[in-house]
């Protein structure tokens, strides 16, 4: 059920290969790169004709204006710390960098926290009552989506916000959901931790008991993505909207609108 950058498998755990930079980087160097170039062309003026070749007579008044010009920019730019600290680089290589207060707050980005794509897709076979009204599916997959994502990890909530929505499938008869599930920043190692060693697998599947729903949600009807770009979130965060699923992913019809949970 999920689609473009990932390849959608019911049983094992998907996560991007190479993390992207995130745009204020891409920003950052662009800023980075234009005051590299500014110190380069002052000191090319300052080398070539001034230094190496003080008699050369290219102080006349357009070469004189723009060398003024050029040592009153590379000035002001002495007085940013933040670029001054990557003077003779171009790129911004180490991502211990990409989200330091000092980096957030100079580029006007909050600190980006990852999220989780959690998509079930229950058995309802293993229903032994009233597995085909379409109302108890809808209410029993409500009850264990919120139950899971309002648990508390060491006193914490595990994620601090969530969207989700429950759908039925291309034909019609097949009532799934798909979740995307922001972590809490404060325990972020111990929810990954949760995610990596399939936990969360064990916590979906022990909350459907009443109603004859025991055993509907197993191991290969779960799978899970990790998001780690805010290119990601926003996608996966589209897809929960009918009308941006590419074709070969459209409901038969809409049994529900997307909600959000905050904790």
């Amino acid at each position: 059920m999920v689609h473009n950058k990932f390849e959608f498998c019911s049983k094992h755990f998907v996560e991007q290969s190479i993390m992207k930079k995130p745009m204020h980087i891409w920003n950052f160097e662009q800023e980075l790169m234009s005051m590299n170039l500014k110190f380069e062309e002052k000191d090319a003026y300052h080398r070539n004709n001034i230094k190496e070749f003080p008699y050369s007579g290219w102080k006349h008044e357009w070469n004189q204006k723009n060398y003024d010009v050029l040592c009153r920019e590379c000035h002001e730019y002495e007085k940013n710390e933040l670029l001054m600290k990557y003077r003779f680089q171009n790129t911004v290589e180490y991502k211990g960098d990409w989200w330091t207060k000092e980096m957030c707050d100079y580029m006007n980005v909050k600190k980006f926290v990852p999220a989780v794509m959690i998509n079930i897709s229950p058995d309802w076979s293993k229903a032994t009552k009233i597995q085909h009204s379409l109302i108890a599916q809808k209410a029993i997959l409500t009850k264990v989506i919120e139950s899971y994502l309002s648990e508390l990890c060491g006193g914490c909530p595990r994620y601090t916000r969530a969207s989700y929505i429950i759908e039925c499938g291309g034909q019609g008869g097949h009532v799934h959901a798909h979740i995307v599930a922001h972590m809490n920043p404060q325990i972020l190692k111990s929810v990954e931790t949760h995610i990596r060693k399939n936990k969360m697998s064990d916590q979906l599947m022990k909350y459907p008991k009443e109603g004859g729903f025991r055993g509907i949600i197993q191991r290969p009807g779960i799978s899970r993505t990790l998001l780690r770009t805010q290119e990601l979130i926003d996608d996966k965060l589209l897809y929960l909207q009918e009308e941006h699923k590419p074709e070969g992913h459209k409901n038969l019809k809409v049994i529900a609108e997307v909600k959000e949970l905050v904790f």
